[in-house]
């Protein structure tokens, strides 16, 4: 049981830390223009649909990636429930971001 809980830990750790990785390769090839401010929800969306394909789909790569090593590094440090472990390693522990809360 004390295994899968720190199987299930380490496997978000890992995930997290591969997304941690990869994230910010987005904002070095495509940095945001001077003087956006995050808060501007139509200047973000301006942003955002101008950018290229490729900054989209390196977002999507590292949140599989999260998920394809968080759940394996999970699976493998389970012995008996390596499964129901790497699909609990799965979850997110952040609240998403609803779009009413900001500003």
């Amino acid at each position: 049981m004390i295994r899968n809980i720190c199987a299930v830990l380490v496997g978000l750790i890992a995930g997290m830390a591969v997304n941690m990785a990869i994230v910010p390769l987005d904002t070095l090839l495509y940095p945001m223009p001077e003087g956006v401010d995050i808060t501007d929800q139509e200047a973000m969306a301006v942003y955002i649909e101008n950018l290229p394909t490729l900054a989209l789909l390196i977002v999507m790569v590292a949140h599989l990636g999260q998920a394809f090593v968080g759940g394996w590094i999970a699976a493998i440090i389970s012995r008996n429930s390596s499964m129901l472990v790497a699909m609990l390693s799965l979850i997110h522990i952040s609240e998403p971001t609803r779009p009413e809360r900001i500003g």
